[in-house]
């Protein structure tokens, strides 16, 4: 969970969330959602929808990274229902309350509770699952792309990286710190982002050529630089890494770790 904590807090600081946040919270200021424009000043919509806003993208994050170990192997549809589900439970709460505190509604009642929670779970699951949907056919649009020859032309800097970073947005400097195994796609870490590409781990780890990594699990490569600590919980090693992430290190590669002086 704490590391679930810090993806939810470094989701905030990504650009392209946001980005996304305040347009978010731009558009609900001109449109005053439930009467928002007319119970409240400007500077109040302001810092109503920004709670709102900001902390439905830190829930979801945390919601997202928290339940994604453990539903992998299911159907999307059955991810996007956990995961709304989730959000409905940590969510509704906070927004509620919020809501409660600074909304005097027109007709001087507020929606009921459970009507409220029903609302974010539907609005979240239609969310989560036209993000998946999305997300799925962009990157697999740009897969196939990228296989097909069209490589635009490279820089000799480029060149000289190894072969990951041209799946990775032309901007982002690095360095790579993690790789992470996820059904028929990888997370890619960066300090900056993280990018999902559709990639078998083994073929993303032979792309890190060059580079002075370790495969700490069937799941998970790491770079060596980015290795910040090692901790032991109840028998179990892991790797703190950069990002504040904790890695696991399987039994079958603690001898391995060993043999490179970094357990």
């Amino acid at each position: 969970m704490p590391e679930a904590f810090i993806s939810a807090a470094r989701a905030l600081s990504m650009r392209g969330n946001l980005s996304l946040g305040l347009l978010a919270i731009l558009a609900a200021v001109v449109t005053g959602p439930f009467d928002t424009h007319r119970t409240l000043s400007l500077p109040m919509q302001v810092g109503y929808w920004s709670v709102i806003v900001l902390g439905s993208i830190f829930i979801a994050t945390l919601v997202q990274d928290y339940l994604a170990p453990h539903m992998r192997h299911l159907p999307m549809w059955q991810q996007a229902l956990a995961d709304s589900i989730g959000m409905a439970v940590l969510f509704s709460p906070l927004a509620y309350g919020w809501t409660y505190l600074l909304v005097t509604p027109l007709d001087g009642s507020l929606m009921a509770f459970h009507w409220f929670v029903l609302d974010v779970a539907l609005i979240s699951f239609a969310i989560f699952a036209a993000r998946r949907i999305i997300i799925t056919r962009v990157r697999l649009a740009a897969f196939e792309a990228s296989d097909s020859g069209a490589m635009p032309g490279l820089t000799p800097e480029q060149e000289a990286r190894p072969r990951l970073y041209r799946r990775i947005a032309p901007d982002d400097p690095g360095p790579i710190i993690r790789i992470e195994a996820m059904d028929h796609f990888v997370n890619v870490v960066t300090p900056q982002d993280i990018y999902q590409l559709r990639l078998r781990f083994a073929d993303a780890v032979d792309q890190m050529d060059g580079v002075d990594g370790l495969i700490t699990h069937r799941s998970h490569w790491v770079a060596r630089e980015a290795v910040d600590d090692v901790e032991r919980e109840n028998g179990r090693v892991f790797l703190r890494v950069a990002c504040g992430t904790r890695v696991p290190v399987s039994r079958k590669q603690i001898p391995v770790l060993e043999q490179t002086g970094l357990i």
